[in-house]
């Protein structure tokens, strides 16, 4: 597979209709001490870290390899470490690049529709906490390669099929946050009970 791919896509009226639909697709592998972003993204997806950006779409961009910070006006900074994945949401302001000591490697999806926003609307996905992690799974990275390839192909209905498997990808990312809550709060309880034993060890 290529380190570098990306497509930004012509979406018709056919394609809104069916209600989720892919914007972009792509993957990249940002060396050591590189200018991020690269060139060559259309103008209303560039940005500096200066200034940041604010998208009109969802994406999602998992970080497979090295490490970085991401930061938004609903979370502040936030390292991400290899297997993070983050949201972005449509509205919110936010930036992010690797550390230049490390670079990183990374995929994204971009998706629009109003069956995408029902996951922000009824609570799935929150802006306040964009960044997942443990996404490094081959199901995940399963996902993202059948994207890359029917982008590829670019079969009869690529845009209708690609929704699906962005929708599995979607499903995927709410199973490994929700089992990471769990293990979070179980990890809290643990802790508490040791806490309430030492206190009355007697």
């Amino acid at each position: 597979m290529n380190k570098k791919y990306q497509k930004y896509l012509m979406v018709f009226e056919q394609d809104e209709k069916w209600g989720f639909y892919i914007n972009n697709l792509g993957r990249a592998s940002v060396d050591k001490n590189i200018e991020y972003p690269s060139k060559g993204h259309p103008g209303s997806h560039m940005f500096t870290w200066e200034k940041g950006r604010t998208l009109d779409e969802f994406h999602f961009v998992l970080i497979t390899e090295g490490e970085g910070e991401f930061e938004s006006k609903e979370t502040g900074k936030k390292k991400i470490l290899p297997g993070d994945g983050f949201l972005l949401f449509p509205g919110m302001w936010h930036r992010y690049r690797p550390n230049k000591k490390t670079g990183w490697s990374e995929r994204w999806v971009g998706f629009s529709g109003p069956i995408a926003k029902q996951f922000l609307s009824n609570g799935f996905f929150k802006s306040q906490s964009p960044v997942i992690s443990k996404c490094n799974r081959s199901t995940v990275l399963g996902y993202f390669d059948t994207l890359f390839q029917l982008f590829e192909d670019e079969p009869f209905g690529y845009q209708r099929l690609a929704s699906g498997i962005c929708m599995q990808l979607m499903a995927e990312l709410y199973n490994i946050q929700q089992n990471s809550n769990s293990e979070d709060y179980l990890n809290q309880m643990v802790s508490q009970t040791k806490h309430l034993m030492y206190n009355k060890i007697n």
